[in-house]
């Protein structure tokens, strides 16, 4: 199997312009310098906590799911993840064709982002 990743041509404010319209960046977090793009329907990018406090880390994706939230997007609980601590458990939501999960602990330091939109 043969995947090529690569960084997005154009970013706007460490977000990839072609998402910016469809997905809203996080606040609270740093993003990380070179998001990946999979192919022009997916990305992914890391998102660096400011600290090691817990409680702040877990407010920063509770911030980025309202926004989440306030941009249309509904929570999808199709998955289980209830085996997982809740600071650590995966957010999955959508919107029309768009899926976004945002894993608390998915990069060093800081959360995973991934976008995806399907026909």
């Amino acid at each position: 199997m043969y995947v090529e990743a690569t960084t997005p041509t154009s970013m706007t404010n460490g977000w990839p312009s072609d998402w910016i319209d469809r997905v809203p960046p996080p606040d609270g977090c740093t993003l990380g310098a070179k998001p990946l793009s999979i192919a022009p329907n997916l990305f992914m990018v890391a998102c660096t906590y400011p600290d090691n406090d817990p409680a702040h880390r877990q407010q920063v994706v509770a911030t980025y799911q309202a926004k989440l939230q306030a941009a249309g997007f509904t929570l999808d609980t199709s998955g289980d993840s209830s085996a997982t601590p809740p600071e650590e458990a995966p957010v999955s939501l959508v919107k029309g064709s768009i899926k976004v999960n945002v894993i608390p602990n998915g990069a060093p330091d800081g959360m995973a982002i991934s976008a995806t939109q399907g026909e």
